[in-house]
């Protein structure tokens, strides 16, 4: 077998009886591309995301007869960059365009339809026991009294032409 060179490669004589050609072989190497393929990251040191946020993204569309309608998806963003849907079933649409209803009014409407549907008896504005299964589900573990203690915030997407939006 020939000597091992320097640097991070080996070489070793592949013999098949032809006097076959010597090969390269890094096991590290041939393991992270095997890993790379199959799509499994392993990370080191990590540590276990956590919620930093919770927050609303309402996505705004206009429709062709001049109403418009909103999607609103509940989200967490993870310490790790990741953001977890909490609900995507909410939503409201008005038979106003969008420039006859002013920011204020989308984001209370936006509020309005992330409300739990028992939110007059339980006094909750948000689906807490929802929130952390679903954290639970995607590997985060968090409690209700933590979530409760996060920002909130809402974000809108407009969709383009609309140049001026009155806060009133």
């Amino acid at each position: 077998m020939p000597k091992a060179s320097p640097g991070p490669w080996n070489w070793r004589s592949r013999s098949d009886g032809d006097g076959a050609a010597d090969e390269r072989t890094d096991g590290d190497r041939r393991d992270r591309a095997v890993r790379a393929k199959s799509g499994i990251v392993r990370p080191v040191n990590a540590s276990p995301a956590t919620v930093v946020s919770l927050g609303a993204r309402g996505d705004l569309e206009e429709g062709s007869g001049g109403g418009t309608s909103c999607n609103v998806r509940e989200f967490a963003l993870l310490s790790d960059g990741r953001e977890v849907t909490l609900l995507d079933d909410r939503g409201w649409t008005s038979t106003a365009s969008l420039g006859e209803i002013s920011l204020t009014h989308v984001v209370r409407n936006v509020y309005t339809v992330v409300l739990p549907d028992d939110a007059e008896e339980s006094g909750e504005v948000h689906e807490w026991q929802r929130f952390e299964q679903r954290l639970r589900e995607a590997g985060v573990a968090v409690t209700r009294d933590e979530l409760r203690a996060l920002p909130y915030r809402v974000m809108l997407s407009v969709p383009c032409g609309v140049a001026q939006w009155a806060v009133r």
